[in-house]
């Protein structure tokens, strides 16, 4: 997962409440965060309304191209 949004230049990064939680740049392009978690690999977007596992960011970042 961290691979992925680093891929996609979305500057992962820990939110220091445990190893597994993450934020990243929307990959909508808002000011705003997606909340990761890599324990199972999900995310979501509370403003976008998405969320799900690694291969729903995917072909969601694939829509926005």
């Amino acid at each position: 997962m961290l691979f992925f949004l680093e891929q996609q230049q979305l500057h992962p990064k820990p939110t220091g409440f445990n190893e597994d939680n993450w934020t990243a740049s929307c990959p909508s392009g808002g000011n705003h965060f997606i909340m990761v978690t890599t324990l199972k690999d999900e995310w979501g977007s509370g403003y976008c309304r998405k969320k799900g596992r690694i291969l729903d960011l995917k072909k969601w970042v694939k829509e926005l191209e």
